[in-house]
C-alpha cells in the first residue's frame, strides 16, 4: 500500500460515514465469532486427547508473536502516512505482526487440527476477511496481515503436527 491508495481510501471511509460504521461493527463482530468459535472448540474436545493442544498451541504461539511484534515495534499505516485511520481505537505501532489476523487464521487451522473441517474451511474465510477489514480500515498493512496469518500456519504446522 501507497500513501496515495490509503489516502484514498481514507477519505472514502471519512466521508461515507455510516459505511465506516457497518464495516467497523463487522470487524468488530467478526473478531468476537473467533472468541467464540475457540470457545465451542474447546468445550466440544473437553475430555479428548485434543483439548490441552487446542489450549496450549494457541496460547503459547500468541505469547510468542506478541513478543515478537514488541520487538520489532513496526509503525501503523496512520503514523507512516501521517494520515488518520478510519478506525476510532487506533493504536500506535506495534502493528507487525497483526495479531487479529494471527489469531483468526490459528482459530481456523485450530478447526482443522480439532476434525472439524468444514468449521475450519468457513474459519478460513471469514480469517481472510478479518485481514482484509484490517487492512481495509487503514490498521494494518498487507504485510502485517500476511505475517500474522503465516505465523498461524507456521505455529499449526509445529505445534500440532510436530508436538502434539
Amino acid at each position: 500500500m501507497n500513501k496515495e491508495r490509503y489516502e484514498k481510501w481514507m477519505y472514502y471511509w471519512k466521508t461515507h460515514p455510516e459505511k465506516t460504521r457497518a464495516v467497523l461493527f463487522l470487524d468488530t463482530q467478526l473478531s468476537l465469532s473467533f472468541v467464540f468459535a475457540y470457545m465451542i472448540l474447546l468445550f466440544l474436545t473437553r475430555g479428548t486427547g485434543k483439548f490441552i493442544p487446542l489450549l496450549a498451541v494457541p496460547a503459547v504461539a500468541f505469547l510468542l508473536l506478541s513478543l515478537l511484534r514488541t520487538l520489532i515495534n513496526s509503525p501503523r499505516p496512520s503514523e507512516v502516512y501521517g494520515i488518520h485511520a478510519s478506525a476510532p481505537y487506533v493504536k500506535t505501532s506495534h502493528s507487525f505482526p497483526s495479531r487479529h489476523a494471527f489469531s483468526a487464521f490459528m482459530i481456523a487451522f485450530s478447526a482443522f487440527y480439532a476434525g472439524f473441517f468444514y468449521l475450519g474451511v468457513i474459519l478460513l474465510v471469514f480469517a481472510a476477511l478479518v485481514a482484509s477489514l484490517r487492512v481495509i480500515i487503514g490498521l494494518h498493512f498487507v504485510a502485517d496481515v500476511s505475517a500474522g496469518a503465516l505465523a498461524a500456519l507456521a505455529a499449526a504446522l509445529i505445534g500440532y503436527l510436530l508436538i502434539f
